[in-house]
């Protein structure tokens, strides 16, 4: 018998039913009728109806999550924007660190300055200079 996923497995078994129906449907097989067949089949509908509400459960539990994720955010940052603003703490505390967070004091500015490199330092890359005199600067492989 060949093996059924779970959308093929109804469909088996609504078709088992019907051709059941169809073809001998007062002839009763292993002392069981069709409406007893179909009957004692259906716990596999129940259970994936069970599974069906389960997975929107889940789904539900998830957006829960998601949300009160994004409202712990709001409120870390709003504690952390009265930790930044206390005289007794400070974005230079040792609380602050703690958090995860860089003091002010040792924050880099950041700023960078574009083309103040020497015109004789290399580009990341490159092996920079020119080749001596006679040399091309290719190798031939022999």
């Amino acid at each position: 018998m060949k093996r059924y996923t779970v959308n093929t497995a109804i469909q088996a078994r609504d078709e088992f039913i019907r051709a059941w129906k169809q073809h001998a449907p007062e002839v009763s097989f292993g002392d069981m009728t069709v409406d007893q067949f179909a009957e004692s089949t259906s716990a596999m509908l129940d259970v994936r109806d069970r599974i069906a509400d389960a997975r929107s459960i889940v789904k539900g539990l998830i957006r829960e999550r998601d949300h009160v994720d994004a409202e712990f955010r709001k409120r870390m940052q709003q504690v952390v924007r009265f930790i930044q603003g206390a005289d007794a703490f400070g974005e230079d505390s040792a609380l602050y660190r703690a958090l995860g967070y860089v003091p002010k004091s040792e924050r880099s500015s950041g700023l960078t300055r574009p083309g103040s490199a020497k015109p004789d330092t290399p580009a990341p890359g490159e092996t920079g200079g020119n080749p001596p005199a006679g040399e091309t600067g290719t190798t031939d492989a022999a």
